[in-house]
C-alpha cells in the first residue's frame, strides 16, 4: 500500500465525517 493512497483515504474519511459532524449541529442549533 502506499503511503499518499493511505492519507488521501484517511482525508476524504475525515472530511466525510466532519461533514456529518456539522450537519447534525446545525440541526440541533436550528
Amino acid at each position: 500500500m502506499h503511503l499518499n493512497e493511505l492519507k488521501a483515504l484517511h482525508v476524504s474519511e475525515v472530511l466525510k465525517q466532519a461533514e456529518e459532524l456539522e450537519i447534525e449541529n446545525t440541526g440541533r442549533m436550528r
